[in-house]
């Protein structure tokens, strides 16, 4: 089937070919005018009726559009892939190219910019943050998993803004004069016989209490000892702490050093005690952040064993002027302990 473009003559008068083809249309471009062939001479069609407007087909190539940057002046303008049609700041109607990932700049974007989903579903993700990055969450320093909505509330939380340095200040005052807080650090219970993970430590508290509510090695004797180690970025092995504890129950005993590898943290049951027999252990760290003087490290411990019950208590220090940023304990006969150990590490403010 014929075009309705291919039916219409479009030319001037000048060019206007001799009658003699009957039903031929003829539209006179100069003067506006459509006339019919009647096969001997062209007659008037149709004087009010303008084509002007018309648009041929054969215009359009696959993938394009018709736009007009100037009046009455349509030009067609094809879409390439990863493009969109727009209009940037002070150009003219084009085929913009699509913003790619790495690319994605919030607040600096001058000109209109398409995305893809994969973009749209990674600045959802990241809060459409700065440098296509998102923010960075921390706590005292650490930090923890970014996620789509932040909340804070409760009494004494101050929430501000800080354009100076990009960043969204939350200041927790607590409930006023004479009132702690105790934070939670870390929290593992062994499900099988192994090692607790090292503990890193974040800065900010006045003290650090490291508890074990149920404590029994794995070495196959009645009794054993667990031992505590802190340190600057990593454990401190070396013959940096001093102690003195001593033991009271069924057997009375001293035990001190000024060379230690590690602080005494107790006695504790073996897995050779009674079936079910766990003991505990605490130690309360002072001024963990502290830069001027040794740690002081007040330690005890409870134990229940085949012989009878034994509790110890006492002091000792880390001889290191170093802010403690890890710790860890371990047994003496052997490192690890038995399933349903328990190590728990909190941080105390005073009020």
């Amino acid at each position: 089937m014929a075009n309705f473009e291919d039916l219409i003559i479009r030319d001037t008068r000048g060019n206007q070919p001799a009658a003699g083809t009957g039903g031929r249309l003829y539209f006179v471009t100069d003067e506006g005018v459509t006339e019919r062939d009647s096969g001997i001479a062209w007659e008037s069609y149709s004087t009010a009726t303008s084509l002007s407007g018309y648009v041929p087909n054969s215009l359009f190539d696959a993938q394009s559009v018709l736009a007009a940057t100037l009046d009455d002046t349509p030009a067609v303008l094809t879409i390439g892939e990863a493009t969109i049609l727009g209009r940037q700041s002070g150009g003219n109607i084009s085929a913009i190219n699509q913003v790619v990932s790495g690319e994605i700049v919030a607040g600096t974007e001058t000109a209109l910019r398409a995305y893809s989903p994969a973009d749209v579903k990674l600045m959802a993700e990241t809060h459409g943050g700065g440098g296509g990055t998102g923010h960075t969450i921390t706590y005292s320093g650490t930090p923890l998993t970014n996620r789509t909505n932040l909340n804070f509330s409760g009494e004494g939380v101050v929430v501000t803004d800080n354009p100076g340095t990009d960043s969204t200040d939350v200041t927790i005052t607590g409930g006023g004069a004479g009132t702690s807080s105790i934070v939670e650090i870390s929290n593992e219970t062994l499900g099988g016989t192994g090692s607790f993970t090292e503990v890193s430590i974040p800065s900010g508290y006045d003290e650090i209490w490291v508890r074990m509510p149920r404590v029994r090695t794995a070495d196959a004797g009645a009794t054993d000892l667990v031992f505590l180690r802190v340190g600057n970025t990593s454990l401190d092995t070396g013959a940096n702490y001093a102690y003195q504890v001593r033991a009271e129950g069924f057997s009375a005993s001293n035990t001190h050093s000024i060379t230690a590898t590690s602080l005494f943290l107790g006695i504790v049951p073996g897995d050779g005690a009674t079936e079910n027999y766990f003991g505990s252990a605490e130690a309360r760290i002072y001024e963990p952040d502290g830069t001027t003087y040794w740690k002081s490290v007040q330690l005890s411990s409870a134990n229940p064993d085949n012989a009878g019950y034994r509790e110890t208590s006492g002091g000792g220090q880390w001889k290191s002027t170093s802010a403690i940023d890890v710790l860890n304990v371990f047994g003496s006969a052997t490192a690890t302990f038995i399933a349903g150990s328990q190590l728990i590490v909190l941080g105390v403010n005073y009020g």
